[in-house]
């Protein structure tokens, strides 16, 4: 378990675990008073230096340049699916982006043309990156970086690349891409900031967010801000929607900036804050102790210190902490607990070595190093916890057991493979992976008691009692959920959002896959300890640092279809997995608790509607308040700009505290007729702070008979104990009042047990067109003298039936058709006569039989360069290098 961890104003926020986080094993939120942990990254007392930042942070990033041109050989969004498709590999696809991909069992994907035969797993990764980037979502803004590659036992290699715009790395953006031992492509796992960055540079200074997060830090952990200092503040971009986190849902520069304590001479982090580099809000506040064959074993003899400060606890030889009772191949010690932790980190090395031929928890042979009998001073003692920070595991008296020091262990591990945020979904995935193998390490020796059961051999609560603290088998008897949205499943912030909660998901999962079981309705057959422990460490490569439950189901898909032939993994296991997946329900996952984004006519982006009547909230006049309750913000009391788009939104606030039937309104200036047709109302909105009782928030219409609600499920858009955090989309079908002048309004109301927060913006009256969606997938192939091309598309998804499609090519191309006959669901037609140093633009409308003419599709190719110009950038079509040309030369 790891300590909580707070945003600016109270609310619960994300720990991002890819930066510094911290993990603790146990079995409440209790934990010392102003718990602030060790900055992972920061110096270090005596001994080994600090290991450098991990993959999904890099400690000093080199920023590529940034550029808006398609890399060389990078195809765009549509042509990329589409050539992925043709070889027939697993696809889950999210908002029109890859987000899982896996070769056919025992096959693997051709790389592009033009790799180097005998290239590197780097190269070929890369190679690939850079043709399909934009499939996964990644824009022609976008650069890749190389952050890390890890060999896998049986040959593979996982290659890791961080995501660039404009320069910056993006917070939690990744793209994995694992290669077989033959240098073929078996799949790849995106978590990507589809948009484009607000900014790229910072109004705010570095200085100026360090001074911010010094007082954030200290007001969250309630210390003196004289004795705090800031480390070097580094500029990043951050979008909450990456690591289903709170805050504004758009790409924003963000300072990173790390705090240290009295000791920072020795670089003593205890906190590290997010701020916002275009206007110095807080963004998040993070502490640091992460809740844990080359061994040092420190004891503190329960002596009561600061648990906030590192070199109260770090084993060294620095003379002010403690002293090394016991290090590698030394003679046994007289204290029981400096014993337990050497032989059961010894245990955890030897398993992981020789299982997977991993080398120490960075994989690199580093010196594992553990500090006993720690106490945190004015707490409890024996402290009844154990963590890792970053950098060494701490124990209470008694908590360096079997399992216990496995799953502190497998915290490091994860650190450095895909380390998950350590917060809500991502968080109890991270929780739930040192469970699980700190599980198969106590099958694998025999020193379990009850199979499945997590901290059985801990000492037993005051009391007496039972001492385990999980049952991977049986989550709900400890109050944990066995799948998503399942009994006891916990939607709240507290615990990181229910990282030591929601864990019991994965851990069922687990438990299906080796023993097998039957949950609803999915009868498992077990693979086994030994494949499964394969299967998972492969999935602990595969998961990006902002994964969530879809995303942990598909790399346990993916990642048993990627084992097919190794380790005795067979086709039928990994129908297996997949029931287990099913059985957890991972894909049923409800983010947040959000409504479904629905945009009722505007599919893909490609059916027209016309706009009515819209208000984005960037400038005055559209709406009038009453009773206090409703501002535009920022104003002059909230000087915060928290806004979906520009910088300024409607925020709307009513106390608990106000008298009751207190009513208060956002009302639309001016009545707008609504014509007929089907036409929606849809804004965005944020519910940042909890919801606690249902009811208190309704949208309403006022057509000339009084106010009323717009939908019988327009009061409370959200359930009871929800939020948003982010702006998310609601749309109500107003196509009822056609004829009608009709204002619409968000109303607020005083509910007796919970202050009301609700902000909305970019609001808008839309209506569909009844016309075809646009067509699909528009590619053209060459002849091979250029003089000719095949054109084909897909039908629309969406819309009235096609009748037929129109067409036009620029420049004109004798002899071209202007309409042609759909052909099921693919629709092509052959260009002859072209001018290889031409290039040409295709459009194609769908076309129903009221003569409704969809949006266009667009194709721009040209088979050869045009004559007299100067590259501008090279883009492929049909994997031919096409250079893109300024002004003639």
């Amino acid at each position: 378990m790891r300590p909580r961890v707070r945003a600016a104003g109270g609310a619960a926020c994300l720990a991002l675990a890819a930066i510094v986080g911290a993990a603790t094993l146990v079995t409440s939120s209790d934990e010392p008073a102003g718990a602030a942990w060790v900055a992972q990254g920061a110096a270090r007392p005596a001994g080994p230096a600090a290991p450098a930042l991990p993959a999904a942070v890099p400690a000093d990033p080199t920023r590529p340049p940034a550029t808006a041109k398609r890399p060389a050989g990078r195809l765009a969004a549509a042509p990329a699916l589409q050539e992925l498709r043709r070889q027939k590999p697993a696809l889950r696809v999210v908002d029109g982006r890859v987000r899982t991909l896996s070769a056919p069992p025992g096959q693997a994907l051709k790389l592009p043309l033009g790799t180097p035969a005998g290239a590197s797993a780097d190269t070929r990764a890369g190679a690939f990156v850079n043709r399909y980037a934009e499939a996964f979502g990644l824009g022609s803004g976008v650069t890749t970086q190389r952050t890390r590659t890890d060999r896998l036992a049986g040959g593979d290699t996982v290659v890791r690349f961080g995501q660039y715009a404009g320069g910056l790395p993006v917070l939690g953006g990744e793209l994995i891409v694992t290669v077989n031992r033959d240098g073929g492509i078996l799949g790849a796992a995106a978590e990507t900031a589809p948009a484009a960055p607000i900014s790229t540079s910072a109004r705010i200074s570095a200085a100026a967010a360090q001074r911010t997060a010094v007082a954030a830090v200290a007001a969250d952990l309630r210390a003196d801000a004289s004795t705090l200092t800031a480390g070097a503040a580094k500029l990043w971009l951050y979008d909450p929607r990456l690591v289903d986190g709170e805050g504004r849902a758009e790409l924003r520069p963000t300072w990173w900036v790390p705090v240290h304590g009295a000791g920072a001479q020795r670089g003593d982090g205890i906190g590290s804050a997010l701020i916002d580099a275009t206007d110095n809000a807080v963004v998040v506040v993070l502490s640091e102790h992460r809740h844990a064959r080359n061994r040092v074993v420190c004891d503190l003899a329960n002596r009561g210190v600061d648990l906030n400060e590192v070199g109260n606890y770090w084993c060294s030889a620095d003379p002010a902490g403690p002293a090394i009772t016991r290090a590698e191949g030394g003679a046994a010690s007289s204290v029981a607990d400096v014993n337990a932790a050497y032989d059961y980190l010894g245990q955890t090395y030897d398993w992981y070595k020789n299982t997977f031929g991993r080398d120490s928890i960075d994989g690199r042979g580093a010196q594992v190093r553990a500090t006993v009998r720690a106490c945190h001073a004015g707490d409890t003692c024996p402290y009844p916890n154990a963590f890792w920070d970053g950098t060494q595991v701490v124990f209470g008296q008694g908590f360096a057991t079997d399992d216990v020091v496995a799953h502190e262990y497998t915290h490091g591990v994860t650190q450095y493979t895909s380390d998950l945020f350590y917060a809500y979904q991502s968080g109890a995935i991270n929780e739930a992976l040192s469970d699980i193998m700190g599980e198969f390490v106590d099958l694998a020796y025999g020193t379990d008691g009850p199979r499945w059961r997590i901290g059985e051999a801990l000492p037993p609560p005051p009391g007496g009692g039972d001492p385990a603290l999980r049952d991977m088998a049986n989550p709900n008897a400890y109050g944990q959920p066995a799948y998503v949205q399942g009994p006891y499943w916990y939607s709240g912030a507290a615990d990181s959002g229910g990282v030591h909660y929601n864990s019991g998901v994965a851990n069922k999962a687990a438990q299906l896959i080796a023993d097998g079981g039957t949950l609803n309705g999915q009868a498992v057959t077990g693979l086994g300890l030994a494949k499964s422990a394969q299967l998972w460490y492969r999935v602990m490569h595969l998961l990006t640092s902002g994964s969530g439950w879809a995303e942990l189901g598909a790399a346990l898909q993916s990642g048993c279809r990627q084992l097919v032939g190794r380790f005795g993994i067979t086709r039928a296991d990994c129908a297996q997995v997949d029931a287990a997946v099913a059985a957890t329900k991972m894909f049923d996952v409800v983010y947040n608790s959000r409504p479904q984004v629905v945009d009722r006519c505007n599919v893909n982006g490609q059916q027209p509607a016309v706009r009515l009547w819209e208000d984005d909230l960037e400038r005055d006049g559209g709406w009038t308040f009453d009773r206090a309750v409703w501002q535009v913000i920022p104003s002059g009391d909230i000087p915060v700009s928290w806004a979906h788009s520009g910088r300024r939104a409607l925020y709307g606030y009513m106390p608990s505290a106000a008298a009751p039937g207190t009513t208060g309104s956002a009302t639309m200036r001016r009545p707008i007729t609504i014509p007929a047709g089907e036409t929606h109302l849809a804004f965005h909105f944020n519910v940042p702070t909890y919801t606690g009782t249902a009811g208190g928030v309704a949208v309403e219409y006022n057509a000339g008979a009084g106010w009323q609600s717009v939908s019988p499920d327009a009061i409370d858009p959200l359930p009871a104990g929800s939020l948003t955090r982010g702006y998310v989309t609601h749309t109500y079908d107003v196509s009822g009042l056609a004829g009608r002048s009709a204002q619409f309004r968000f109303r607020l109301t005083r509910q007796a047990n919970v202050d009301r927060e609700w902000l909305v913006d970019d609001v808008r009256l839309y209506q569909c067109l009844a016309v075809p969606a646009a067509p699909r997938n528009v590619t053209a192939e060459f002849s091979v003298a250029g003089t000719s091309a095949t054109v084909s598309w897909n039908r629309p998804q969406a819309g009235t039936a096609v009748d037929h499609y129109a067409i036009s090519v620029n420049p004109p191309v004798p002899g071209a058709p202007t309409t042609v006959a759909p052909g099921g669901d693919t629709t092509s037609l052959t260009l002859a006569g072209l001018d290889a140093t031409k290039g040409y633009i295709f459009k194609v409308w769908a076309v129903d039989a009221a003569g409704g003419r969809s949006l266009p599709a667009e194709l721009r190719f040209s088979a050869t360069p045009p004559v007299d110009c100067r590259s501008a950038g090279v883009r492929i079509v049909n994997g031919r290098p096409i250079p893109r040309c300024k002004t003639p030369s």
